[in-house]
């Protein structure tokens, strides 16, 4: 993170070395955001390394593998310039993956009515014959399971993200429990943009491609990609609005106090993302007095007040 420096530089730094190690994003994970070195300054600008990495909050899961690449010096012209790695992203899918957290179940009811295909054994007549045959008007359910972690990649274009899984398709007999009836294995491709919400990066991702292969049925051979559409509506119906809810709660920047933010630029590049806004200083009036003392209070100040607004939030 690069930032502007001035007569204030002393307060901002105290702050900074004060910043919690962790921030909470949900149940399943949080965020390290504490200072991976030792902030350097000059008379014009402070720059600050973070780890920025997705840590799970239950014990025993293994460490995200690999380690960020390089990071890019300012470039943008901006009074607060954040590099943000391509790595947080994939330590973030890390932790989601080994928690068992992307999975999802679909059943008939979260199917919109708008949605041409039905989760009914009568849509797959056509392509699966057998599975009318030996299931005639019967419901299912499909489960979509990611099998790897997923891996991002941050370009010029934007950002890119691979993901593959298995695909599970369940009849629901009236007395009786789920049965599976075929799995299919899918690599989809996806593509996506950022965006600076207060003081949280965001991003939306959408379907670009996918491949489709049959791993296993009870219910005979058949060709998986004459399934090409009914996988097509599933992704982007079902997954994309799954991913874009986790990228939608943002990686959180570390916030200086009384410092306001405005004009963010965004722009992408080989295995990173760089922020850059313009910034305004603007501390209460009573910490100019005795200001090495009196700013330190004010940071101080700010920090629990912000801790206070996030705790009511979640409340």
């Amino acid at each position: 993170m690069y930032g502007f420096c001035d007569e204030h530089c002393l307060a901002i730094l105290q702050y900074l070395q004060q910043l919690p190690v962790d921030e909470k994003i949900d149940d399943t994970s949080s965020i390290d955001v504490g200072l991976a070195s030792n902030p350097e300054f000059t008379s014009s600008e402070i720059t600050t390394a973070h780890v920025g990495e997705f840590m799970a909050n239950a014990a025993g899961q293994p460490e995200t593998p690999g380690e960020p690449g390089d990071l890019p010096d300012p470039s943008l012209g901006k009074d607060l310039e954040v590099a943000v790695s391509e790595w947080i992203l994939f330590s973030a899918g890390w932790v989601y993956f080994n928690a068992g957290k992307l999975e999802s179940m679909i059943t008939p009811s979260d199917v919109p009515s708008s949605v041409p295909i039905k989760l009914n054994t009568g849509s797959f007549c056509l392509v699966i014959p057998d599975l009318c045959k030996q299931y005639p008007g019967t419901d299912m359910q499909i489960d979509v399971l990611s099998t790897e972690a997923p891996q991002p990649s941050f370009t010029a274009q934007g950002l890119g993200l691979t993901a593959k899984g298995n695909l599970t398709a369940y009849v629901l007999p009236a007395n009786g429990d789920p049965v599976p009836v075929f799995t299919l294995t899918i690599v989809a491709q996806f593509a996506g943009q950022a965006s600076l919400t207060g003081m949280a990066i965001v991003g939306k991702v959408d379907l670009l491609s996918f491949d489709v292969q049959l791993a296993a049925s009870s219910v005979g051979q058949f060709d998986a990609h004459g399934l090409s559409d009914a996988v097509n509506i599933l992704l982007k119906d079902a997954v994309v609005p799954f991913a874009n809810k986790a990228l939608s709660k943002g990686f959180p920047i570390p916030a200086i106090p009384y410092v306001q933010i405005s004009n963010p630029v965004l722009q992408w590049g080989q295995g990173f993302l760089l922020v850059g806004t313009d910034a305004t200083y603007s501390p209460p009036s009573w910490a100019y007095q005795n200001e090495g003392t009196r700013l330190d209070q004010a940071a101080s100040r700010w920090m629990k007040q912000q801790e206070r607004e996030k705790l009511a939030i979640q409340d």
